[in-house]
């Protein structure tokens, strides 16, 4: 489960060179640093035939119950009711230096690449009581992640976004596409504990 990732200045620059337009709520001091839900985040999506970068929550209300899910699994997400819409013709793009994912014990580890300093985590949008939020779709970790857990972030290379965005026919191999390498480092001051509360992926 992804449930925080780190957005530097550098991060949201990167961002916008992708961008015909730029329309963020927040400033950005607000949507960077380390984030975790229900946090607003700078994305990228398509509005017509364009790419605009702007921002939303995270994080879509569960039908059985108040958490929040923050994931989606790659693998199903477009056969679920839930996520159905998103895949079809809401998909994102979260930038981000690196992500977190905890290991067993609760440590906190940081994956970036270092040769790209801008990861874009693929995600899709939903509606929260009318509110436009948005969700990071997983897949089965690559072997960088495996060791720390199962699950990873779906990874869309820079020069995949507009087939992400404009190509549908694309998307199934966009999602299955492994990774390359990443590198891993403890996120220092962690707290221990095994998952995030109050959170979950359908």
């Amino acid at each position: 489960m992804c449930g925080s990732f780190q957005v530097l200045r550098e991060t949201l620059a990167d961002a916008e060179t992708l961008a015909a337009s730029v329309s963020l709520s927040c400033a950005p001091e607000a949507c960077t640093g380390v984030l975790k839900p229900p946090r607003r985040a700078a994305l990228l999506r398509a509005e017509g035939a364009q790419v605009t970068l702007t921002d939303r929550a995270w994080g879509l209300a569960s039908p059985a119950g108040p958490q929040l899910i923050i994931n989606a699994r790659a693998e199903s997400a477009a056969q679920k009711p839930l996520f159905r819409a998103g895949m079809a013709k809401h998909r994102i793009a979260i930038p981000a230096a690196c992500f977190h994912e905890r290991t067993p014990r609760g440590a906190l580890m940081s994956f970036r690449r270092s040769e790209e300093p801008t990861l874009y985590l693929a995600g899709l949008l939903g509606l929260l009581q009318g509110e436009e939020r948005f969700v990071i779709l997983t897949r089965a970790a690559n072997p960088s992640v495996a060791p720390v857990h199962a699950r990873m972030p779906v990874l869309l290379p820079p020069d995949s976004l507009h087939a992400w965005f404009f190509e549908p026919e694309r998307v199934p191999a966009l999602l299955l596409a492994e990774p390359g390498p990443l590198s891993c480092s403890p996120v220092s001051a962690s707290p221990a504990q095994p998952e995030l509360p109050g959170f979950f992926t359908p």
